[in-house]
C-alpha cells in the first residue's frame, strides 16, 4: 500500500506539484524554488519537495509512489482534475491558481486571482476607445464558472452607456464555433478584450491585418503582438505565494480563497488610459 494511501497525522511536508505549462510560463521551477516562498514554509514547520508531473509520470503515480506520506499536495490547474482518481485520504490539496470544481471526497481549497478590479479598469478603457473611434468594442470570453461570470458582469457595468460593447461567451453552446468566424467579426471593432485561453492567440492573429488594440490576459513575459497590447491581467507570483502560506497555517481552510492578480501594462497602455 502506497504511502499516500496509508498517511494519516501530520507530516510536515509540504509536496509542490508542478507541469511543463507551468515551468513555461513561469520560466522557472515553479514555486518550490522561490527562496521567499521556501523561507515561508520552513518558517512555519513545513519541509518542501517538489515533483514535476507529466504524460509519463501522473499526479496518481507521484503519491502512490511516495516514499514518505505528504500532508499538503499543492499543484497548478493543470493536475487538479487528477484529485477525483485518488483513493480518499487526510491529504490536504491547495489548487494554485484556479477553480477546482469537480467532486471528489478530498478536503481542497483553490486559490483564485481576482481580476475584477482590472477587469473594472479594462471597461472603462475599452468604453473610452469604443466611445472615441465610434466603433464597437467587442470582448470574448470563454467563461463557466461562478467568478468568470462575474468577470463579465463587471466588465459591462464598467463600460457603461457610451460606445457599444459585444459580448460573446464561446463557453456557450450559441458561440462554440466563433473562433472560425474570428476574421468576419472583428470586422468593424474598435478595440479588442480577449479572455477565451487559447482561443485568445486565434483573435489576435485573425484581427492582425487591422492591428487592432488587446486588453486581454496571461501574457505573462511574452513579447508576442506587444506593439497591440493595451493591458493584461496577470497571475501574481508574489500574492499567490503570500495565500498558499495563509492556507498551510489555517488547519479548516475549505472551499476558495482570492487573492489579487497583476495589472501589467502593454506598450499601448499610455496611449489609451489618459
Amino acid at each position: 500500500m502506497s504511502a499516500f494511501q496509508t498517511s494519516c497525522g501530520k507530516s510536515e511536508t509540504v509536496l509542490m506539484i508542478g507541469d511543463p505549462y507551468i515551468e513555461i510560463v513561469y520560466g522557472e521551477k515553479w514555486n518550490a524554488r522561490q527562496p521567499l516562498f521556501l523561507l515561508g514554509t520552513r518558517l512555519s514547520g513545513y519541509r518542501v519537495e517538489y515533483r514535476l508531473a507529466d504524460r509519463e509520470n501522473t499526479l496518481v503515480d507521484i503519491l502512490e509512489n511516495l516514499d514518505n506520506p505528504v500532508d499538503i499536495v499543492v499543484l497548478s490547474p493543470w493536475n487538479a482534475d487528477s484529485i477525483a482518481k485518488l483513493p480518499s485520504s487526510s491529504t490536504k490539496f491547495i489548487v494554485a491558481g484556479g477553480l477546482y470544481d469537480s467532486i471528489s471526497n478530498h478536503d481542497v481549497v483553490s486559490l483564485i486571482p481576482d481580476r475584477t478590479s482590472i477587469m473594472r479598469k479594462f471597461g472603462s478603457i475599452a468604453s473610452k476607445i469604443s466611445s472615441d473611434k465610434e466603433k464597437p468594442a467587442i470582448a470574448i470570453f470563454d467563461a463557466g464558472t461562478e467568478s468568470q461570470l462575474e468577470e463579465i458582469d463587471v466588465l459591462v457595468n464598467a463600460f457603461g452607456s457610451d460606445g457599444e460593447l459585444i459580448v460573446k461567451n464561446i463557453n456557450g453552446k450559441e458561440y462554440r464555433d466563433l473562433p472560425s468566424e474570428f476574421r468576419e467579426v472583428f470586422e468593424e471593432a474598435a478595440v479588442l478584450l480577449l479572455f477565451a485561453g487559447l482561443a485568445n492567440y486565434q483573435a489576435v492573429e485573425a484581427s492582425e491585418d487591422q492591428l487592432l488594440p488587446v486588453l486581454t490576459e496571461s501574457l505573462g513575459a511574452s513579447k508576442v503582438w506587444e506593439y497591440r497590447i493595451i493591458a493584461s491581467v496577470e497571475d501574481d507570483s508574489k500574492a499567490l505565494n503570500k495565500a498558499i502560506l495563509k492556507v498551510l497555517k489555517t488547519d479548516n481552510s475549505n472551499g476558495v480563497v482570492y487573492y489579487a492578480a497583476r495589472l501589467q501594462k502593454g506598450d499601448l497602455y499610455e496611449q489609451f488610459s489618459r
